[in-house]
């Protein structure tokens, strides 16, 4: 079984959950795979985004990726 963890992205971006699934979907036809899209398997957005989800929320000031791609 292949295993693919991507990045749904966003549909600002030309991606999203729903067509990010199915742009995969469409390349892997006829093979056997299992699929994780950040960052929840289940809604848009970016691996770029996890940490800024789990890191400590005291440390945040200490940073600066959101601050850096703007």
């Amino acid at each position: 079984v292949n295993l693919i963890i991507f990045d749904a992205d966003s549909i600002e971006n030309e991606g999203g959950f729903t067509k990010r699934k199915q742009d995969i979907g469409d390349k892997m036809k006829g093979l056997s795979y299992e699929i994780f899209l950040f960052p929840n398997n289940q809604g848009d957005g970016a691996l770029e985004c996890l940490p800024e989800n789990i890191i400590n929320k005291k440390n945040t000031p200490i940073f600066l990726l959101s601050q850096h791609q703007k």
